[in-house]
């Protein structure tokens, strides 16, 4: 049940009261909020939500987003019917596919009201909520008040959308009842890959674990590894993250497209150096002192877990493209097998190569909310965005507990008019 005596107040970076925090991941974590709180100075907020005496019991960050400001997947009216987000449009019936494509020509006019719009992440790389060590209070009681607070800090805020990411499905599970009284939709957002190189010590029982036709495949990615005269050097530290790799790393984004890609990566560089540099573990595949792939990682050394933040090789190498896989996904986790590490989390994206790969798949969750008389074709929308994910998810490998349902979350007025598209 909710504690219902529990308030929030939204404050900026530098207003954040000085508690000591705990999390349950490396991004809920003391350096990490150092690193947003620069990375993100301008949209990121934080919500403190307190006791009834007004005692801090824990911070949750907040992204403000803009149609044209904010970090892509954090911009929900945007997300809705574009599935660079989420989504498997493929995997729907030919009925359900029928409505969503009845329903997205009218999503441009929809998204533009929906706009401002907050979220509320509860993990991934710019996210994390954090709670006070000496709170009386519990994580979960602090959870299930999330949706309510929410609401609250929208309001406030002048935000029309707003919604919590990134959930696995035991943090869904306690927001359920609180996100239902508040009217907020459930869509899956995709999964995060994770492998538990632990069991393994060597590279050889690393390969081991994997079926008969991946272990060949996985030897002819690293024969050709080093065939090409590629090896693997491992640094750690704020060196690591020098101007080198900045440079390197900029060079791909500008190729890619983005603008002012220069200073953007140098600063943000500069911040991971400054903030969690000594977290910090990068993976290089090298040829005579030339760089040709890396893998930049962050270390939590009290749980013995690595996040694989950010990647990228020079495809204009021979070996550039079987470089990425050999290194991200053979060396990082026969170092990390050498080196006790429980798990490797690589993020969401890409899940078909990661399941191939050995890794697991955690499916993560979002609970969205829109205002006014265009949220019941979002909602729809997004529902049925969802339905293609899981389906598609599944298919991998995913595990979840219910099964897809294009009706799920959507009240009886609902369902009855989206049978009628």
């Amino acid at each position: 049940m909710e504690h219902s005596t529990l308030t929030g107040r939204i404050a900026d970076r530098s207003a954040i009261p000085r508690i000591r925090l705990r999390g349950n991941t490396f991004w809920s974590g003391e350096s990490w909020l150092r690193f947003t709180g620069r990375a993100n100075s301008e949209e990121l907020k934080f919500l403190v939500v307190e006791d009834e005496d007004s005692t801090p019991c824990a911070v949750a960050p907040l992204m403000v987003c803009t149609r044209d400001r904010g970090p892509f997947f954090h911009r929900l009216p945007g997300i809705i019917g574009d599935e660079r987000s989420f989504g498997a449009v493929d995997r729907l019936s030919e009925a359900e596919r029928t409505r969503y494509e009845k329903l997205l020509p009218q999503l441009d006019g929809l998204r533009q009201v929906q706009y401002p719009s907050v979220a509320l992440g509860a993990r991934g790389s710019d996210h994390g909520v954090r709670f006070a060590v000496d709170s009386p209070v519990h994580p979960d009681q602090v959870m299930q008040a999330l949706p309510r607070l929410l609401a609250d800090a929208a309001a406030e805020l002048g935000c029309r959308s707003y919604g919590i990411l990134s959930l696995t499905g035991a943090e869904e599970r306690v927001l359920r009842s609180a996100a239902d009284d508040g009217g907020y939709r459930r869509v899956v957002l995709g999964a995060d890959a994770v492998q538990w190189p632990v069991a393994a010590h060597t590279y050889e029982e690393y390969l081991q674990s994997m079926p008969g036709k991946t272990r060949g495949k996985r030897r002819r990615e690293m024969k050709l590894y080093r065939e090409s005269g590629l090896r693997t050097v491992v640094r750690s530290g704020p060196e690591s993250v020098g101007d080198q790799l900045a440079d390197f790393q900029a060079r791909l984004r500008a190729k890619h497209g983005m603008p002012d890609a220069e200073a953007s990566t140098r600063a943000e560089f500069a911040d991971l150096r400054e903030t969690v540099g000594d977290h910090v573990i990068v993976f290089r595949a090298e040829r005579d002192g030339q760089l040709i792939a890396f893998a930049l990682c962050l270390y939590d050394r009290e749980r013995r877990e690595i996040y694989v933040r950010s990647f990228g090789c020079d495809d204009t190498d021979p070996a550039g493209r079987y470089s990425y896989f050999a290194l991200v996904y053979q060396e990082v986790p026969a170092w990390s097998a050498r080196h006790g590490i429980a798990k490797i989390w690589y993020g969401m994206s890409t899940s078909e190569a990661k399941r191939a790969r050995g890794c697991t798949l955690v499916p993560l969750y979002g609970l969205v909310h829109f205002s006014g008389t265009e949220a019941d074709t979002l909602q729809r929308v997004g529902q049925l965005q969802s339905v293609g994910e899981q389906r598609r998810l599944a298919e991998l490998g995913c595990h979840f507990e219910e099964p897809a349902d294009p009706s799920r979350d959507v009240s009886p007025g609902d369902a009855r008019r989206e049978r009628s598209v």
